[in-house]
């Protein structure tokens, strides 16, 4: 069984070589009498080649947005990797302070350790010497209570 519209094959037409006026007759009438049949399948066979005309053309657009698509999620797969890897970037980054911040800390601790006595004095302001931190926190204390004292505020 066909896929398609078959189409009826019309019968031998006149010609006018044929002498016999009876043959002629014969082969003109069986002719004209398949006609209708065969305009009709003819009909049919067009509507079929049209509308598979039109799925071929909506296959067409079809694969065309598929292509499109594809593009766009290929576009978008490169701009997510690409995050992913300044994510990645800022992590590494991230980690890489905080190695950095820690072993500052420890040459940092290392170095006030190792000042001679007397480079940090509580006891004096001066340009060249610090305050302990207990120092500071006494001296703020200090500060606190002074203000206390002036707004009236019980210790």
């Amino acid at each position: 069984m066909a896929n398609w519209p078959t189409v009826s094959i019309l019968p031998q037409p006149p010609s006018r070589g044929i002498q016999d006026v009876q043959e002629f007759n014969r082969l003109a009438f069986a002719f004209l009498g398949a006609l209708p049949q065969f305009g009709e399948s003819q009909n049919t066979l067009a509507e079929w080649m049209n509308g598979k005309a039109e799925e071929v053309n909506q296959n067409a657009q079809s694969g065309l947005n598929s292509k499109i698509k594809a593009k766009e999620w290929a576009t978008s797969t490169d701009i997510v990797e690409d995050d992913l890897k300044g994510a990645r970037g800022y992590a590494l980054d991230s980690k890489n302070s905080e190695i950095a911040s820690s072993i500052n800390a420890q040459r940092a601790e290392s170095a006030v350790a190792a000042l001679p006595d007397g480079t940090i004095d509580d006891s004096i302001i001066a340009q060249n010497m610090a305050w302990s931190s207990q120092k500071i926190n006494a001296e703020l204390g200090n500060i606190g209570a002074i203000l206390d004292n002036i707004n009236g505020v019980a210790a």
